[in-house]
Formats: structure tokens, sequence, C-alpha cells
């Protein structure tokens, strides 16, 4: 604690003597006297070489403000005083009002109290400090490191004009070995600057300078300077406050290596901005080659800037300041947004050093802010009000020119998930039915959740006024491998190779070449599709036309194998499956009676086209041939199957002929068992065209014939 107690005489005893009270005072309603007795105290800094008391003035008011007795000197101040019972005020001043000294400083202390009538008042007033006190201290590491001559500059106020200091025209503090020192701030003037020079025998001239903000009059602000050979390279503020004695302690490091600082504020704390300017102050102790600033993706040179927003000066060799101007922060990006600058110098000095900014408003949304699969997004805003107010985002899904497609918005209420951000998930509203098997499906609900390959507009209002809006798009190039159906080298168009296909199979073999070939029809897409065609092979009496993702082989004579499933990661949920078909659809003329199909001979045939998303650990096998099948199954009648779940599907079946002489398009609605399942099993995907919807009974038509081609997903 640096604090003492003077008293203006010893006067711990009553002073009960007889006397007359002061006339010059209007008495009390008892026109009774009381007796004073005034100790005096201060606050001090130092050993007491400088004594305050030599100047003092002590003024005593009465209750209307009148002046009743001054006093100029401590020895004209009386042991004791006789007044009119009543109130009255005390002022005292101490010590010298002068800008800067490294010994004057003035003290002012004020009391209120009573006098009552027949008994001593004793009246303690505490002076205090008036000056800010500095002091600098010098590490041996400096006198080590820097020729004979080196100094510091300290004076109040943002900027220090060092030429004015040496001439005299502003008050300052200069400061060529350790020691103390005194400021009187003036009105309204809250900071101290100070200024470092310095000869380094390689280095050469050295100039650092600084500020300190919220300066407290009667504070204490003390800067140790060294030099450190080994720093990694910066400049460290160490504030260490005091509150008994308000004390403030600021380290100055002089490192090999560059240094940059906030002017005014600590880079080391996150920044919220809002209007206005940011300077940062750079040192080196080689002459700078190179600064720069990177934002995101954003580089900008800070030696010779050419940003809107940014300026440098450069005040000397090795000291730059840098301005980022409200042009440039108020144009980044709302969310918080790290500021990087890379420092070098020509003596191989290098810094990298960063400093967060946050900014209000709607935050970008980026690939990582939704999930394609469960078709969530989550949007986020940037608030700094403290409130708590109303924040609301909104999202809609817009077409390929900006307008709004016919599904309605979404709008919910944003939540505060972290200092300063709120944030709202928008998710699909599911929409549940029964299908044709008496199966709960769910579709998802138009206008709800997000969706691949669209593009989305979104918002976000305080307390019901706008605080930004924006558009983003979700794209996947996920696609059906070979979906064109243009590689004539693909195993489904071959015989016999579709047992070791990476995707798409068929049926084809020696008994039965035409299930699967390449063809065209009018109204494809490209050069060629698929054509699926059935045949009546001896013995099994048909063979279904088709295409599968999955792998066909013979198992004897008679007897083929389907093994339904292929590996497929997927990326996004589909709305839909997308293909485009022709199909000649004949009635039931091979039927080996076997339990399970829906139709017998002489009824119309089906063809069918499905895919369907599984999560199976195996692939599903199915084999036919001149014995009831094993294996058959639906995907629309089984949630799952031994493999493993059916997550969903999309089925389309075809009764009779395609109309017309061209392919349709069709888009092939997903039903889904489990919309929240995401698969993740050995085999995920199957896709499956048939010319006779029950071939594997033997069943159908046998001169069906289905047109398939340019299959894609629909989101």
């Amino acid at each position: 604690m640096k604090k003492a107690i003077f008293h203006v005489a010893a006067l711990a005893a009553m002073l009960l003597g007889a006397g007359s009270c002061s006339k010059e005072q209007a008495a009390d309603a008892a026109g009774e006297c009381g007796r004073v007795v005034m100790n005096l105290t201060t606050t001090r800094t130092d050993d007491g070489a400088y004594d305050p008391f030599e100047r003092m003035k002590v003024r005593i008011y009465n209750a209307d403000g009148g002046l009743i007795r001054k006093y100029d000197s401590q020895e004209a101040v009386p042991a004791s005083l006789e007044l009119l019972a009543g109130e009255y005020s005390i002022d005292v001043e101490l010590g010298e009002e002068l800008p800067a000294s490294f010994e004057a400083r003035c003290y002012r202390g004020s009391e209120q109290f009573t006098v009552t009538a027949g008994l001593t008042t004793e009246v303690e007033v505490e002076c205090r400090l008036r000056n800010t006190v500095v002091e600098v201290l010098y590490d041996q590491t400096i006198a080590e490191n820097f020729d004979e001559g080196f100094l510091t500059w300290v004076a109040t106020g943002e900027q220090l004009d060092p030429a004015a200091a040496e001439e005299g025209s502003v008050a300052a503090l200069r400061f060529t070995e350790s020691g103390k020192g005194y400021l009187l701030l003036p009105e309204g003037v809250t900071s101290l600057s100070w200024l470092f020079r310095g000869n380094h025998p390689e280095k050469g001239a050295i100039e650092k300078s600084g500020r300190i903000d919220e300066v407290k009059a009667a504070g204490k602000y003390q800067l140790s300077f060294r030099y450190s050979a080994d720093l990694p390279g910066f400049i460290d503020f160490t504030l260490r406050v005091d509150t008994s004695t308000d004390d403030f302690d600021d380290t100055i490091i002089f490192s090999p290596d560059p240094t940059i600082t906030g002017d005014g504020f600590n880079m080391k704390e996150v920044q919220k901005y809002t209007t206005g300017e940011r300077r940062f102050l750079i040192t080196t102790m080689g002459t700078l080659s190179s600064t720069s600033l990177r934002v995101g993706s954003s580089q900008y040179d800070l030696l010779h800037p050419t940003e809107p927003g940014i300026s440098s000066q450069l005040t000397s060799e090795t000291s730059l300041t840098v301005t980022l101007g409200e042009e440039f922060l108020s144009n980044l990006p709302a969310g918080s947004q790290t500021l990087t600058f890379d420092i070098a110098d020509e003596d191989g000095g290098q810094l990298t050093a960063t400093s967060e900014f946050r900014f209000e408003g709607l935050i970008a949304v980026e690939p990582g802010d939704y999930d394609l699969w469960n078709n969530t997004v989550t949007l986020r805003a940037m608030v700094f009000d403290s409130h708590t107010p109303a924040v609301r985002f909104s999202l809609r899904r817009t077409g390929a020119n900006g307008e709004p497609v016919s599904e309605e918005g979404q709008q919910l209420d944003g939540s505060r998930t972290a200092e300063d951000l709120y944030t709202a998930t928008f998710t699909p509203r599911w929409e549940e039915s029964t299908n044709e098997a008496g199966l709960t499906v769910y579709t998802p609900a138009a206008g709800s959740g997000i969706f691949a390959n669209a593009e989305y507009e979104y918002g976000v209002t305080l307390d019901g006024t706008s605080r930004g809006s924006g558009t983003f798009a979700t794209t996947t190039t996920q696609s059906i491998p070979d979906g064109g159906m243009e590689n004539g080298s693909l195993p489904c168009f071959g015989v016999e190779v579709s047992s070791n296909s990476s995707f798409w199979a068929s049926g084809n073999n020696s008994f039965a070449k035409t299930l699967c070939t390449q063809g065209t029809f009018a109204g494809m897409g490209g050069s060629y599709c698929a054509k699926l065609a059935s045949s009546s092979p001896p013995l099994v009496g048909l063979a279904a036309g088709n295409l599968l993702s999955g792998l066909f082989y013979k198992d004897g004579l008679t007897t083929g194998v389907v093994e339904f499933g292929q590996p497929y990661t997927w990326q996004a949920r589909p709305r839909a499956l997308r293909v485009k078909y022709h199909a000649t659809v004949g009635t039931v003329n091979n039927d080996k009676g076997y339990a399970g199909p829906p139709i017998k001979n002489g009824d119309q045939d089906r063809a069918s086209i499905y895919a369907c998303i599984v999560d199976w650990s195996a692939r599903h096998k199915v084999s036919s041939g001149t014995s009831a099948p094993t294996g058959a199954w639906n995907p629309s009648t089984m949630q799952s199957t031994d493999e493993g779940a059916v997550i969903g599907y999309a089925m389309l079946m075809l009764d009779g002929n395609t109309e017309g002489e061209t392919m349709l398009s069709r888009d092939i609605e997903f039903h889904f068992y489990d919309h929240t399942a995401r698969p993740s099993g050995t085999y995920t995907i199957v896709l499956s065209c048939s010319a006779n919807a029950y071939g594997e009974y033997m069943l159908g038509c046998t001169s069906n014939v289905l047109y398939v081609d340019d299959f894609e997903w629909v989101y």
C-alpha cells in the first residue's frame, strides 16, 4: 500500500477552553456554540521528499455557501475553532497544480460537518491526489542493448508530438532513467501517450510508441521496458490493476521480430464491431519489407493499400499505422471473422498475428450449415443487443429466375445458442399416408426442409425489422452411374458377363440374349437407350427383359440368380426417380401357376420400374427357373429383408402400352418407411426395370418390350 496519513497538528485531545463564538455567521435556533477540531490527511505516492502541506488552502463555508473562514498556510490553521451550532463544509487544497512535473503534485478534499452546541466536533478531511502518476522502469536489458541517450516521453492525450515536447510547448515528462512523474489530465482527456527512442548498435534508430486509454486521475501507470532477444515476436502489454492503490502496470518488450498492437483495444479480445474505424500499430526492429492482411480467402497489401477503406501511414522505416475504416469493415460478412496480419522486415523478422472481429447481421449459409440427407439447414445471425430481442428467420425455395416457387415459405423464431449468436434449424415436415399394401409411408411436405440442386432465399428480422437477407444454392453432382445408357460396353448389354458388374447387370445369357441390349427409340436422350425385350427360351417358357443394379449369373442349366444391390454413398435424399420409358405390354401368355402374383394367364401383364434405398449387409438373392422362385420381394410391400432395412422406394407399374410413339419422361415419387435413417450398409441402392413385373414366377407376356433411358434423381 502506498498510502500514509499526515496531521496538521496534534489534535487528538478535545480542546474545551473558554472562548466566544464567531459573530460573523447567523446563529442557529439555540444560539449556542460548539468546538471544531480539524484533522487533514492525504494519500501520497512517494517517500515524502515533496511536502504538499507547504502549500495549503483551507476554506470553511456555512450552510448557505457563505465563506466564513480561510487559511492559506499550515501555520495559519488554528488548533481548534468555535462555531455556532449548525451545518458547515470545508474545502482543502494542498500542493501545486502543474501540468507535468517530476515532483509537484496537488491534492483536494472536502467534507460536510455539523457543529453541536456544547460539544467538540472532530472533522477529518481526506485530500485525494489529483495527479496521474507515471512510473517508467528500464530493465537492465535496455542499457545492455541500446546506446546511451535512450529516453521515453509521456504526455496526456491520444498522440504525442515529440518535437512539441522537446521545445516545451506541450506538457510532457522526459524519462532518461527509471523514475516517477506526475501529470494533470485536462478536462475530457482520458488517454496517456508515450514514445520510446533509442539507438541499437546493429538495428540503428529504434522508435516505439503507444497509448493507454481509459486513464483515471490519481491512478498510477507503470511502463516497464525490457529487451528480449529470444521472444517469439510481439510487444506484450500486460495490464495489472490494484484497486486498493489504483496502480496500473504496462510491460513493453522490445523484440527482434515485428510487433502489432490494437490502438486503444486489445487484439487478444474479441472485437464486437458496429461502426467506426480500427487502427493497428506495427513496429519492427528492421526496415519493414511487407505487411498484408488476410480475411477469409481475400488478401490485402497494407504497405501500399488499394482496397477502399484501408489506409496506412509509414511514420518511419520501422513503424506503420494501419487504419481499417468503416467502408471496409462494414462490408465484411456478418459473424466471426479472423483478421490475420503477416508482417516481415528486411532483417528477417517475421510475425503472423490474428484479431477476431464479430459483425452483426445475417451470417451467410455455407455447405456445412445444411444436411441434404436429413434435409435440414441452420440459419445464424450475430446480434449484439442485450435485451433478448425477437429474432425471426425466414426461408423459402426460389425458382431458376429467383422468383418464389409454389411452395410456401417457412419461418422460425431464433434461439440464443452462444454469445451474440442466434440460430434456427429448418427441418422438413413429413406427411404420413398408407400405400396399396397397407404400410405406413412418409413423403416430405411441399415447402418444408431443403433439398439438393435448389436455390433458397433466407432472411432474419430483429424485433420485426429486417437485418439481412441472402440466397444460397444446394448443389450435388451425384448421378446414377451410366444413367444415359450410352456406354455399349456395360455388362448389362453383354452375355454371361453380369456376374461381376460394378453397377448395371441383366439376365442376358446364351438362351436369352436379347433381355437387355443397347437400342434406340424416339425421344431418348443422347444416341442410345436400353431395350428390354422378353423372350420364351426352352424349358422355362419366359425370360423377362430386365435391367438392374446388382449381379446376375446362372446356377445350373435352367436357374438364373439375381443378386440385388450395389454400394452407393448417398449425398442427398431424392424426392423422385426421373426416367424416360416406352412400354409395349401384352396379356399374360405364360403362367407356371406359382403362388404369389396378383395376375394370371389371360390377364393384362405389367412392366415395372423402381428405385429402392436399402441398408443391407449383403445383396438380396432371388433364384428362378423351372421351379418356384425363392427370395421374391417387392419393396412396396416389404419394409425389410433378411439383409436389412428398406428405407424407401419409388415404384412405377405399367399396365399396357405407352401411348404415342416417343419416350415419356416420368418423375416417380419416393415413399419412405423411415425418414430419419441414413443408409450406411455395404449395399444401399437397388434399381430395377423389368418388362414383366412378375417374371421371376415365369409369369407374363413373352413379347413385352420396355425401353428406358436417362435415369436421374429429382430433389
